[in-house]
């Protein structure tokens, strides 16, 4: 399972830092790193131009350009998506994680299955290659209040359910 690690900055150097210090202590490597960043001047740019060639730095993709704040931010990166291999799978792990009290992640449902779409819709697509991948998807919000301990907390939570 590939997590992706999506960090927003937005002129806190010292923060990256400190992220980046963590995501290289991580033993579990199947991960992506996405680095969001308002356009800062303090530093931040040419730290991430510093370390994005290091492997074990994982950065898939980062960009900076000025944004409208830090909500505009969090809006555009935002969420931890999980890819489970089937509808079961999907529904095992949110209840392993309910279970846990890890109550903030939900499923998708396709638009067109929605009791709203439906109510305002006459035609009904048929959509299979969409419900699928929906039938897959995990979306976690990303609360940044969270300490280190909770963080992980989940982390093995997941990987516990991985490891069955």
């Amino acid at each position: 399972m590939k997590l992706s690690i999506i960090t927003i900055n937005y002129n806190n150097l010292c923060g990256l830092k400190k992220t980046a210090d963590s995501i290289f202590a991580q033993t579990y490597r199947d991960f992506e790193w996405i680095i969001i960043d308002g356009g800062s001047n303090d530093g931040s740019n040419e730290f991430i131009e510093s370390i994005a060639p290091k492997t074990e730095a994982n950065i898939s993709f980062w960009c900076s350009e000025k944004d409208n704040g830090i909500y505009n931010a969090r809006n555009n990166a935002h969420m931890f998506y999980l890819v489970c291999r089937n509808l079961e799978e999907r529904s095992g792990l949110i209840n392993n994680l309910k279970e846990h009290d890890v109550l903030a992640p939900f499923h998708y449902l396709s638009l067109h299955k929605s009791d709203y779409y439906k109510a305002h819709n006459d035609n009904i697509p048929e959509l299979p290659i969409s419900d699928m991948y929906t039938d897959c998807l995990v979306r976690m919000p990303m609360f940044y209040e969270l300490t280190l301990e909770q963080v992980n907390f989940i982390v093995d939570c997941i990987m516990t359910f991985y490891k069955k």
